[in-house]
């Protein structure tokens, strides 16, 4: 099954739900740049607590994030990339 495939039927509709994409196994998180300041404004707008620190730096856990976007629009860097 290819990965447009398994995705819901609301996507091609044009309504778009937080959902995590799967690709070879593998979650598809946002991703924090090396732009980050660690000043943990996205970590407070995370739903799912999938922000943390972690050796100096803001990480996002790819097993909790559903790619919501919260941490893009609150990051004052746009240090967040979606996948």
């Amino acid at each position: 099954m290819t990965p447009e495939a398994a995705l819901p039927r609301r996507i091609a509709d044009g309504i778009l739900f937080p959902i995590k994409l799967i690709f070879r196994g593998k979650s598809m998180a946002h991703k924090i740049t090396d732009a980050c300041v660690n000043c943990g404004a996205c970590e407070g707008e995370c739903p799912t607590g999938a922000i943390s620190e972690k050796n100096g730096a803001r990480w996002i856990d790819p097993g909790t994030c559903v790619d919501c976007g919260a941490c893009v629009s609150a990051c004052p860097t746009e240090a967040i990339v979606a996948p």
